[in-house]
């Protein structure tokens, strides 16, 4: 049995747990998040030829830290760094029941310290961060 998520095939590991056996397959992912949301696909390889299922798994969201407030971003990518600054990118979360997006905090920490600034608060999904 092969279990795959977009294509991409699935192997057991701390994040996805694959239990087969008498006829049984089972997919156990303890720790979903909303990135996680796609077609997941069954393929089972027999005497008699193949066959396959696929779903569509949704996962919702835990509710907010704050009432009403939006979910977090989704797909945070860095697409640039060096010592001079960094530049960042994200998409809205992936939710409708939440508050409106006003928009973001961007915070930066010197490294090897715990120390904290906000850079900006923007309302777009990505930005470049100085002195970084």
């Amino acid at each position: 049995d092969i279990f795959s998520i977009l294509e991409t095939r699935l192997f057991d590991s701390k994040w996805v747990k694959i239990e087969t056996g008498r006829g049984i397959s089972t997919l156990t992912l303890p720790n979903l998040f909303k990135d996680d949301e796609g077609l997941y696909t069954l393929r089972m390889v027999t005497k008699g030829g193949t066959a396959g299922h696929s779903a569509f798994v949704s996962v919702s969201d835990g509710p907010p830290p704050v009432p009403n407030a939006p979910g977090a971003p989704m797909d945070v990518m860095i697409h640039d760094a060096n010592r001079d600054y960094v530049i960042v990118s994200w998409k809205p979360p992936n939710t409708t029941t939440e508050g409106p997006i006003l928009g973001y905090f961007v915070d930066k920490c010197e490294v090897g310290t715990d120390n904290w600034t906000q850079c900006k608060i923007t309302p777009q999904v990505g930005m470049s961060v100085p002195g970084v």
